[in-house]
């Protein structure tokens, strides 16, 4: 997984506020010179070490989220600090098709 550490539940922080909902979000697609959209979500995260969780809903037939993942991370830490968790999501197969 090349950096990245799969989460379970009792892993992730716990959510404070929503402070991004953006659901027209531009990434680096692949490579910084190529762009996709994707629906952004980030919450502060409460605790001992207040940071981000930051969710990014894959939303569009172009290059994935997961093959983005390193560019997206860097982005976000960019704009909220190191302390920034990301977690991919894709929608359900019967929402891909219209249903």
């Amino acid at each position: 997984m090349d950096g990245l550490t799969p989460a379970l539940a009792h892993d992730l922080p716990q959510l404070g506020e929503l402070v991004a909902d953006e659901p027209f979000w531009r990434y680096p697609a692949g490579g910084p010179d190529r762009e996709d959209v994707a629906h952004l979500r980030v919450w502060l995260t409460t605790g001992p070490e207040p940071g981000y969780l930051a969710v990014v809903t894959e939303t569009g037939p172009a290059a994935s989220v997961t093959e983005s993942a390193r560019y997206i991370r860097a982005g976000l830490a960019r704009r909220y600090g190191p302390a920034v968790v990301l977690l991919e999501h894709h929608l359900a197969a019967e929402l891909d098709q219209g249903a």
